[in-house]
């Protein structure tokens, strides 16, 4: 892969899923502009993150699928090219409140669905409108050890800033 894109409208990643934070900024400063304000890069990616509300002491495979996108234009601050669902999945003991897994992904200002499957039993927990933006960072945070068993209670914590959430949508 060439690490130095040519087209800054088709910057693509090694795979779908990225394991580092990406930044970016378009801008038509001149070099001695930015060097006398600055320049604040976003988040080139979006960040998921599983946060489990109950204990989990099973090696069972929780799967999180998500739409992705294989490429980034720096231009329009989106992810272009295929989309693709990625699938993240998660297995290991976890306390309450504990982080299970975390992402980051190429998306667009579009809302997506998304949904949780806990391997071996046939509901999957289905997740509408979750903003999978650049610059964001989503927290999935539920009973996952309820998903095709019950009704498992979710939110979805949408945090501007990567930092404290702002938002939170039950589903």
């Amino acid at each position: 892969m060439n690490l130095y894109p040519d087209d800054l409208k088709n910057v693509r990643t090694r795979s779908w899923s990225i394991s580092n934070v990406a930044y970016s900024l378009a801008t038509t400063l001149t070099p001695e502009e930015i060097s006398q304000s600055g320049v604040q890069l976003k988040h080139a990616v979006a960040k998921i993150t599983m946060q489990t509300t109950v204990a989990l002491t099973t090696s069972d495979e929780i799967w999180l699928h998500c739409p992705g996108y294989e490429s980034f234009n720096v231009l329009t601050n989106s992810g272009t090219g295929a989309s693709t669902i990625i699938n993240f999945r998660a297995c290991n003991n976890f306390s309450a409140g504990e982080m299970m897994r975390w992402d980051y992904l190429f998306g667009t200002e579009e809302t997506q669905t998304l949904s949780i499957e806990y391997s071996g039993r046939p509901t999957k927990k289905v997740l509408t409108n979750v903003p999978v933006n650049p610059n964001k960072h989503i927290i999935l945070k539920g009973d996952y050890a309820s998903i095709g068993l019950t009704n498992a209670n979710f939110s979805v914590t949408l945090d501007e800033d990567w930092g404290t959430g702002s938002g939170t949508t039950d589903f």
